[in-house]
Parts: C-alpha cells; structure tokens; sequence
C-alpha cells in the first residue's frame, strides 16, 4: 500500500445506497464505512451484508478505505469487512493487547479466506476509555500488523467511561 496524505477523511454509512454511490465524486482521501456508530442495532445484520458491494463503490476514484466496527460485534463484523480494497480496519474502545491479538489473528484468518495478502489490512486500534490509556503500550505492541493509533481521549466515549459530565450549562 501506498501511504498518502488524508487531507479529507469522510464517515459513510453503508446503509444508505445514495452516500456510498456518489462517496468516491466527493474528492475523499479516505472513506470509512461505518458499521458501528452510524447503524442502528437493528440494522448491523443489514449492514453487514453491504459492506463488501460498497468497498468496490467507494474505492471507484483510488481513495483508501477503512472500515470501522463495533467492539460487541468484532465476530460478525471482521468477517464482512476483510476483502480486497480495504486497507484498514478501526478498531474501537481497544483495552487490551488481548483484544488487538484476537482481531490480528482473525483478520489474518480472514485475508488469507478473501484472497487479500496476509498482513496487508492495517489496524487502528482506537483508545477510548482509561483502561485504554493505561495498556497502551501493550495494546501497540501486540501484533506484528501495522498500527495506526487513533487516541478518543478526549471524546464523548472516554467521557462516558471516567463518569464525565461533558456538556455542562453554567
């Protein structure tokens, strides 16, 4: 893979056929479809079973795709999400080295069942709560994979864990 500059990253929701068809005429550099926050729970099943037909779509104009999906779900969603034309996958709310081993290991699995180089599809492993934070380390140097790190610090999520009162009225 060849790295580029992400200039414009942009969240597409498989679920609407209107976004994935027109994602690769919006100039993205990078376009993440988005099987965890976008979807509904009653529509991940759903989601899922577009997810390999608009990797094709948003790819059309050479952008790099990743795919995000949801920790609860990592069974389910991995499976869906390993195919050629992904380069990435995001992993939320990662806690553990253990965790990130898991998905190494299954996506490992799953390239080799796609027909997608072993080791090619990068992990992000995204650190939202303060377990997170504290096994960092450990989480990053879990896998031989190539990690791009993306810290939630300072997001809703790890608000949410610390038991943060993030929007306040004064």
């Amino acid at each position: 893979m060849t790295h580029r500059v992400a200039r414009c990253t942009m969240f597409v929701t498989p679920t609407n056929p209107r976004f994935i068809d027109k994602a690769w005429t919006r100039g993205g550099d990078v376009y993440i479809l988005d099987i965890e926050d976008s979807i509904p729970l009653a529509e991940k099943a759903r989601c899922r079973g577009l997810i390999r037909e608009s990797i094709a779509k948003a790819n059309k104009g050479g952008a790099s795709i990743y795919v995000r999906i949801n920790k609860p779900f990592v069974d389910a969603d991995l499976p869906c999400s390993v195919w050629p034309g992904v380069d990435r996958i995001m992993l939320p709310k990662v806690d553990t080295s253990a965790e990130m081993q898991y998905a190494h290991d299954l996506i490992s699995q799953l390239e080799k069942d796609h027909g997608v180089p072993v080791g090619y599809i990068e992990l992000s492993p995204m650190i939202e709560t303060a377990l997170g934070v504290v096994n960092i380390y450990e989480i990053l140097s879990a896998t031989p994979r190539k990690i791009w790190s993306m810290g939630g610090g300072t997001g809703y999520d790890m608000a949410v864990n610390l038991g943060v009162e993030m929007f306040v009225d004064f």
